[in-house]
């Protein structure tokens, strides 16, 4: 019996031995004495030693059962006073007491924590970078409105404090886009919306949006496209997205006056964009990492470019679920950058009206409503609230407002709007659940349920869908996307039958 029990214990050590020498966490084996016993391969590599030098060596203060180890062999780590010829890493350590080989000893285990150390790193980096890029529109836009305070303030002052606003108010929303679109991207959630465009439509929408910044800083652009069009199964927002950003790089990261150079061709099954620049360039040890997350090439204090280091990752993955691929070459600081583009080509489409914007947006100069209405407004932040109802007043819609669910559903019960304009985080009564009720009244379903939400992922349009919302509106809201939303059939009243025999699908604002 006493010899069945030797070698089942023989096995169980051999099987421990065994796992332990796999271990991806270093594992030493030290005696109560402070000397090393064992050391697996994990351990030889992160203590920077063979096992040949290790075994025999002091690890540190002699262990007792007494003493609280854990902390002691951690401050020796850390000092360096372990064996002063170790090269220790900075390491995560946990102390177990086992017998050993019949003998009272001590298990440590180490976990290299370098890359942990430099995710904090490159995280407490990032944030501050955000704090920079979020308090610097902010100053501009506290100061115009402080201005706008002054009484008698000239109509040029007033205006361009206004246009201040705007301009810093846009900026802080882009950042904002980039971040949420990133995580989506990196988490597989955005959906290509695809069809047969053009490329040269495309990259006029691109130029159209980033002309007023390459005027702006005066940039010589030269265009060249090919006599024909070039045909690609394509998102045309995410799309035009991706060369409006290459095109605000280029812009932005280049001194005024200098040049841009876009030129559009074919290249067998390709269509290949290319956007150079006579810029600050790219040092060669950083062209490698030029697409990956958080990558700044303005390092200094004042930030002057700004950006959160986003844009360029965010592009090389709409690229990839494009199929396409992008390249940067540049020979060095100072002497400009070049961007190249290549996707797919497909077939020309049976009609040769395939592109077909979203919104006609063309004209930024709001105009009162064509057809007002009767208009609900349900927002807790009472700023906002009360902005958003002198805008639509101002219209011509008629608005009443309120500042929380349970006041917004009565009155909703006292008269049904044309429309409801509905936060989705209201105290008392989440706007979820108001939705649902009013779906529940009489003639409910005829008013039109617009979500006014800082909550954009696809499942906050899921839920609002399912809500019975028949619009989702990301704040800040583009204002000119909803007056067009408030003219357009979907707001009309009566206007739909009722709705549990219908699917309701919100659209995508």
């Amino acid at each position: 019996m006493l010899e069945e029990y030797k070698r089942a214990l023989a096995a169980c050590e051999a099987r421990f031995r065994n796992l332990i020498e796999k271990s991806a966490d270093g594992v030493v084996v030290v005696s109560a004495d402070g000397v090393i016993r064992y050391v697996n391969p994990a351990a030889e590599t992160l203590l920077g030693r063979p096992a040949g030098e290790l075994v025999g060596a002091l690890f540190g203060r002699p262990l007792t059962a007494g003493e609280t180890t854990e902390i002691e062999l951690c401050s020796a780590l850390y000092r360096g006073t372990a064996s002063s010829s170790f090269p220790y890493p900075i390491a995560e350590m946990r102390v177990v007491e086992i017998e050993w080989e019949g003998q009272p000893a001590f298990l440590i285990t180490l976990r290299d924590i370098t890359e942990r150390k430099e995710a904090v790193r490159r995280r407490d980096e990032f944030l501050a970078m955000l704090a920079h890029e979020l308090r610097n529109p902010l100053a501009p836009i506290l100061n115009a409105v402080h201005l706008m305070r002054r009484y008698g303030l000239p109509s040029a002052e007033l205006e361009q404090a206004r246009a201040i606003i705007q301009r810093q108010s846009e900026h802080l929303a882009r950042l904002l886009d980039d971040l949420l679109d990133l995580s989506r991207v990196m988490h597989g959630k955005i959906e290509l919306r695809t069809q047969v465009l053009d490329l040269r439509d495309i990259l006029n929408d691109a130029l159209q949006s980033s002309r007023s910044l390459i005027d702006q800083r005066r940039h010589q652009l030269t265009i060249t496209l090919p006599d024909g069009p070039i045909y690609v199964d394509a998102d045309s927002t995410r799309l035009t997205q991706v060369i409006v950003n290459l095109l605000t790089n280029a812009a932005k990261y280049t001194e005024p006056g200098g040049r841009i150079e876009v030129a559009l061709r074919r290249e067998g099954s390709q269509g290949v964009l290319s956007i150079k620049d006579t810029g600050m360039g790219i040092p060669p040890s950083q062209l490698a990492n030029i697409f990956e997350p958080f990558m700044q090439l303005d390092t200094s204090l004042e930030r002057k470019r700004g950006g959160l280091g986003l844009g360029l990752t965010l592009v090389r993955r709409l690229l990839e679920l494009h199929g396409g691929t992008i390249t940067a070459n540049s020979a060095g600081l100072d002497q400009g950058s070049e961007f190249v583009i290549r996707l797919p080509c497909t077939e020309q489409p049976a009609s040769t009206s395939c592109h077909q914007p979203q919104y006609e947006t063309s004209s930024n100069q709001l105009t009162p409503a064509v057809h007002p209405r009767k208009i609900l407004l349900i927002e807790d932040n009472q700023d906002g609230r009360e902005m958003l109802r002198d805008l639509l007043r101002s219209w011509g819609h008629q608005v009443i407002d309120v500042g929380d669910g349970l006041d917004g559903l009565n009155a909703m019960r006292r008269q049904l709007p044309d429309v409801a304009l509905v936060d989705v985080g209201l105290p008392g009564l989440d706007g979820y659940e108001l939705a649902r009720q009013v779906r529940a009244l009489p003639n409910g379903d005829k008013v039109c349920l617009i979500a006014v939400t800082g909550y954009g992922q696809p499942e906050d349009r899921r839920r609002a869908q399912e809500a019975g919302f028949d619009a989702h509106l990301v704040k800040p809201v583009d204002i000119y996307k909803l007056e067009q939303l408030l003219a357009s059939p979907l707001c009309e009243n009566p206007k739909k039958p009722n709705p549990k025999s219908e699917i309701r699908n919100p659209k995508e604002i």
